[in-house]
């Protein structure tokens, strides 16, 4: 018995991720639709213990997984990042739909793009294709609600001080908009009409990693809401030198979404802080000397004397 009812999962998945869901009957749909649910949470556990492990691979595998789970579409095709399959979450555009869409100067077209597009030029490709006009309507409400993720600000700091020095406890904070989202509003539930659950949160993950021999990848969900949005994680410094740390903001509810980032920053050695210390102060006439009292550094303005690190999109 526990054999077939694992063939049964088996098929039940299949014929989900393939949108198989009008060949199944009334008691297997309700059967998927429950299997459907665990499902979603074992993978939101696994995104979980991937972070806190930090293990960017199984969270990778995992984010697929539940993207799969939550939009319908085939495992294979998600984690391939193909913009054919990508174009399945927009309504109405089925396979055959999308490869035609496709076609010509949208050749290398993604859900991206497709949400990027002007109206009246996303409008007149998809008339093109076979859209009636509640479609058409349908297809463009999924265009404004879609998440356009760019990121405004990204920095690396030790909290209270001006200069990052090795084997310090550092913050990368990184300032986002959704640029769907008008002023004042926040992000509510993402778009997945195969899932029984109307309510799954637009989520996104922040990942940090050093490029480095052996770097090691941070991980943390994104609580923030809001249009302008702040994520925020913590690492140990490595040692002194210039370092490249890339970024990424993952999307956990729809394929395709995904953004990356660099940002660089220098850390210092204890030496080197501390004579750039007193440069600093005889410049500013607060007197020299080796007081590490850490008076006369000015608060916010020492965060804000770090800067703002040099931002590079890599999206393209």
């Amino acid at each position: 018995k526990g054999a077939t009812e694992v063939r049964k999962a088996d098929v039940l998945f299949l014929a989900h991720t393939q949108r198989c869901h009008d060949k199944l009957t009334g008691p297997l749909l309700e059967d998927l639709n429950v299997l459907l649910a665990k499902w979603r949470l074992v993978s939101r556990a696994m995104l979980e213990i991937a972070a806190h492990k930090a293990l960017p691979a199984a969270h990778e595998a995992a984010l697929e997984l539940h993207r799969a789970i939550v939009q319908a579409v085939d495992l294979a095709s998600a984690a391939s990042g193909s913009g054919g399959s990508e174009l399945l979450q927009v309504p109405h555009l089925d396979a055959e739909r999308g490869k035609k869409w496709r076609k010509g100067p949208r050749k290398a077209a993604n859900l991206a793009s497709f949400a990027e597009m002007a109206a009246e030029e996303r409008r007149s490709s998809l008339e093109a294709v076979g859209l009636s006009e509640q479609e058409l309507l349908d297809a463009e409400e999924f265009a404004k609600a879609v998440p356009r993720i760019s990121v405004s600000q990204a920095k690396v700091f030790v909290a209270g001080e001006d200069i990052v020095c090795e084997d310090d406890i550092a913050t990368v904070r990184v300032k986002f908009a959704r640029e769907n989202l008008a002023e004042g509003e926040a992000s509510g539930a993402a778009h997945t009409p195969f899932f029984p659950d109307a309510v799954i949160p637009e989520a996104w993950w922040l990942s940090f990693t050093v490029v480095t021999r052996g770097g090691k990848t941070r991980l943390v969900r994104v609580r923030d809401a809001g249009r302008d949005a702040v994520a925020e994680l913590r690492f140990k410094v490595p040692s002194a030198g210039k370092y490249r740390g890339r970024i990424k903001l993952l999307s956990e509810a729809y394929a395709g979404l995904d953004a990356e980032y660099d940002v660089h920053f220098e850390v210092k050695t204890e030496k080197e802080a501390k004579a750039l210390d007193r440069t600093r102060r005889a410049a500013s006439g607060g007197g020299g000397g080796d007081d590490d009292s850490g008076e006369g550094s000015g608060g916010e303005d020492d965060e804000d004397e770090l800067g703002d690190f040099e931002v590079e999109d890599l999206a393209d």
